[in-house]
């Protein structure tokens, strides 16, 4: 086919934009190309990552309050492959809160102060499960008498359990026979803004034993 003059300049002007870009341009193209479907297949990774950890999780969640030996082992079963294979998913440091639970019920301090201990080692990969890891050991140091070892625990709040520390700060001391600092800890957890009305009940009921004032939370 034939083209007049004015086609065939503009036909080989194009070719010689594409001699000069055309690879750079098709470079760009797969590079974003590529990081597309790198997204989309972290995300998937993701994603496949997290149903296999729940999947475990589950096994951990449905067991760790049974009492017969199959039960602890499929949750000892289970939660050692969250903690080998999905040790950065949020599941594997949840699972090991309860397993922690589950070994100081059955008198097994040890691996309950290992479990508490392998979630505050993981504080960059689950920040959000400090505050509870560090009250359960707490509470763990408290039941054996290590009362430095548990306000070592305490001495600083984390966002969200300021009540909950200074509660568990009063029962320390209410443990070691300093009932004064026991009423101030548990004076502070309730006047704590954002408690809930039963977590009030509790500690108004320790307040009201020790013959504490009748406290109310700041507004």
């Amino acid at each position: 086919m034939a083209f007049d003059l004015e086609e065939q300049e503009k036909i080989d002007r194009l070719k010689a934009w594409w001699e000069r870009w055309g690879n750079l341009l098709s470079g760009l193209i797969l590079v974003i190309l590529l990081a597309i479907l790198g997204w989309y297949g972290w995300n998937w990774y993701q994603s496949y990552q997290t149903r296999n950890a729940l999947a475990y999780y589950d096994i951990v969640n449905s067991t760790y309050k049974a009492k017969d030996e199959a039960s602890l082992r499929r949750l000892q079963e289970a939660n050692q492959i969250l903690q080998d294979k999905y040790s950065a998913n949020v599941y594997a440091g949840r699972a090991a809160l309860l397993a922690a639970r589950a070994y100081a019920d059955k008198g097994d301090d040890a691996q309950a102060e290992a479990e508490l201990q392998r979630v505050l080692d993981a504080a960059n990969k689950h920040p959000e499960l400090q505050g509870a890891a560090k009250l359960q050991l707490a509470t763990l140091y408290t039941n054996q008498e290590k009362y430095d070892s548990a306000f070592s625990l305490l001495t600083q709040d984390v966002s969200g359990y300021e009540a909950l520390f200074a509660d568990k700060r009063g029962d320390i001391y209410f443990a070691q026979g300093e009932l004064k600092s026991a009423l101030e800890q548990w004076s502070q957890a309730i006047q704590t803004a954002g408690v809930s009305a039963e977590f009030i009940q509790t500690v108004q009921f320790k307040l009201n034993v020790l013959g504490g004032v009748n406290e109310q939370p700041q507004s």
